[in-house]
């Protein structure tokens, strides 16, 4: 058996204790539907299809109308005044700019596994046991084959154990990221969902930071690919909180007119375009995730920072928010976390 390759046998025999329970045992419809799940997945897998299965969702206006609102009412405590304040000041600050394009940091399966293995011995030896056994050869959790979507990691209620797709051409970091994922699964860790991707960009960040003593520069390109979403996923925010207020305004009962021209105002784009825009970017789940990412990603900036000088405070901070269902952002005193992060990836890159 190849290794970084999913046991064939161990996918067909799940595929039938899968199909047993069905039949007969007294199960929840959540149970079912997480089985049937991995049922098809794992049939998809043994044909050789490792893609994620994602759809084109054309929604009608009442529908996104119903997803945004629905999204705002839920979230608006989180994004008080002050909090809103500070995100637009943050966006305008224009520090997360980075135009400068860089390949993919590319290594060897086996080499980004003992670089993993490195950074958790060194840096987090807590989660090593994890890491060590989700990389194991004889455990087959860990599937490296080129697909067209993205790496990923799921969670199989049949297997009750995370499991990896890792596409041979995403970033180097990627394999470190998603470890952290299926760590964070195995440890059943209670992370708000917009602090679900802090884990994995912390400990990715702390691979660039390893990587770039051995490789230079060429290390640095998820880091710099982080950068410039950070300042798209902030124009978006900057949208999504303008609209927010407006709409609490009249406790969200809002009419189409209303709701279409407060988008169109701010982002200049109207009619078809406009709900393309709506439904690709402010729907739910796409915004929380979003979201997810931006506030991950600026928690990770600083924590790194605070260790950078020494403060241990910034593992209690970690902690707090990855051991926590409860989402809180505290933003820092000045912006010059954010700035010696993107300074510092500008001048390591020159």
């Amino acid at each position: 058996m190849r290794k970084w390759k999913f046991n064939e046998q161990l996918l067909q025999e799940t595929i039938c204790i899968g199909k047993y329970y069905l039949e007969h045992n007294d199960l929840t419809s959540q149970e079912k539907a997480e089985i049937k799940s991995d049922i098809s997945r794992f049939k998809r897998f043994i044909n050789g299809d490792f893609e994620t299965t994602s759809t084109y969702r054309h929604l009608s206006l009442p529908m996104i109308k119903k997803s945004v609102l629905a999204s705002m009412k839920k979230y608006r405590r989180l994004f008080n005044r002050e909090f809103r304040e500070w995100l637009i000041n943050l966006q305008q600050s224009n520090i997360f700019r980075y135009g400068q394009y860089i390949p993919r940091f590319k290594l060897s399966i086996d080499t980004m596994a003992d670089e993993t293995l490195t950074l958790y011995g060194n840096q987090a030896p807590h989660f090593f046991l994890q890491a060590e056994a989700l990389l194991s050869e004889k455990i087959s959790l860990i599937h490296y084959t080129k697909t067209d979507s993205s790496s990923f990691c799921f969670y199989s209620s049949l297997l009750d154990l995370p499991m990896i797709i890792i596409n041979s051409k995403d970033d180097a970091s990627v394999l470190t990221h998603e470890i952290q994922h299926g760590i964070e699964y195995l440890k059943d860790i209670p992370t708000h969902i917009f602090y679900h991707e802090l884990g994995p960009i912390y400990f990715e960040l702390i691979f660039s930071d390893q990587t770039f003593k051995s490789y230079g520069k060429k290390a640095l390109a998820t880091p710099l690919e982080r950068i410039q979403d950070t300042e798209d996923f902030l124009k978006i925010l900057k949208v999504y909180v303008y609209c927010l207020s407006v709409f609490e305004k009249f406790d969200f009962d809002i009419d189409d007119e209303l709701f279409l021209n407060t988008f169109s105002d701010i982002t200049g784009i109207y009619g078809e375009e406009l709900l393309e825009l709506l439904t690709e970017e402010f729907t739910n789940p796409e915004i929380s995730e979003s979201l997810g990412y931006l506030f991950s990603f600026l928690k990770a900036i600083e924590i790194r920072d605070m260790l950078k000088q020494n403060d241990l405070n910034g593992i209690l901070i970690f902690n707090q928010l990855l051991f926590s269902k409860k989402f809180k952002f505290v933003p820092p005193p000045t912006l010059e976390p954010y700035k010696r992060f993107v300074k510092e990836m500008k001048q390591k890159v020159k």
